[in-house]
């Protein structure tokens, strides 16, 4: 109170009573979920078992420098820098400068995606005023009964803060995708996928298209993603079908068949099996 007390006597007299700030141009985030990632092992496998989704997610580097995969172009997210990525983006996460790391992700849905698009694809230096509010809203997340209200317009605060400095910072905020092996590897095998005529290449036409053996391929992958290269191609193949869903009015029969499985039948098994539930019961709880 004593701040304000002293302030009083510093607010100036309006010259007209009628006539204020303009409103703020806000979309209110729902749904929020804060989690942590210390590890390169947790990090890289539960991003393949959780990114199917509808969600936005900020992520939030605090320690280790490491590189994105947003639908095959990569960007290097360093200490100190943040980057959203936005719905049914396939992503991964790989070369990472170590083991150990301290990335916090912040969840949440946004029916009125358009409001942000500025924020596709751009990486954020955070400032002290953004780490502030950050902070604050974890704080208010982890505590033992969480004002959600609070965390609600924080978050949506935080959200157009980014979203102004996207708009206002064009170099710093579009930087060149990154090359390395990892990176060249990943972009080779999904542009065999996506050549694929008959479904879903098996791995040995991978390895031969990409000029390696398929002993080599396979250990390669598994020792950049911490995955099997089948579980990348079921994941994958599965995230095809659920962009499909979200995005035509196809039939699940037709879905199954773009996606790349020979019957309605293999596809029901397989999406059950990464998502948990039916298609018919995912796109009836997605159209909600």
């Amino acid at each position: 109170m004593k701040k304000l007390y002293d302030l009083a006597p510093h607010i100036p007299v309006p010259s007209d009573y009628f006539k204020g700030l303009k409103e703020l141009d806000i979309s209110l985030v729902r749904n929020i979920l804060i989690f942590r990632r210390l590890t390169r092992l947790d990090l890289q496998q539960e991003t393949f078992n959780s990114h199917l989704h509808h969600r936005f997610v900020l992520v939030i580097n605090l320690e280790t420098k490491g590189e994105i995969s947003l639908n095959n172009v990569n960007f290097e997210l360093r200490t100190k820098q943040a980057l959203l990525i936005f719905p049914f983006q396939f992503h991964s996460f790989l070369n990472l400068d170590s083991e150990s790391l301290r990335w916090v992700f912040i969840t949440f849905e946004l029916p009125e995606i358009d409001r942000i698009e500025k924020l596709r694809h751009r990486i954020l230096n955070l400032n002290e005023k953004q780490f502030d509010l950050i902070t604050d809203i974890v704080e208010e997340f982890i505590a033992p009964v969480p004002d959600a209200d609070h965390i609600i317009l924080q978050t949506s605060l935080l959200l157009h803060l980014l979203k102004k400095q996207a708009m206002f910072s064009k170099n710093e905020n579009n930087p060149k995708p990154v090359e390395t092996v990892a990176a060249r590897m990943l972009q080779k095998i999904n542009r065999v996928i996506i050549s694929e005529e008959n479904g879903m290449p098996q791995i040995p036409k991978i390895a031969q298209a990409i000029h390696l053996s398929e002993g080599r391929l396979r250990t390669l992958f598994r020792q950049y993603f911490n995955i099997s290269l089948g579980q990348y191609l079921q994941y994958y193949q599965v995230n095809k079908a659920v962009s499909l869903m979200e995005n035509s009015d196809m039939t699940l029969t037709e879905i199954a068949v773009e996606s790349g499985y020979h019957s309605l039948a293999t596809f029901s098994r397989a999406f059950k099996r990464i998502m948990k539930k039916n298609p018919k019961s995912y796109r009836s709880k997605s159209k909600e």
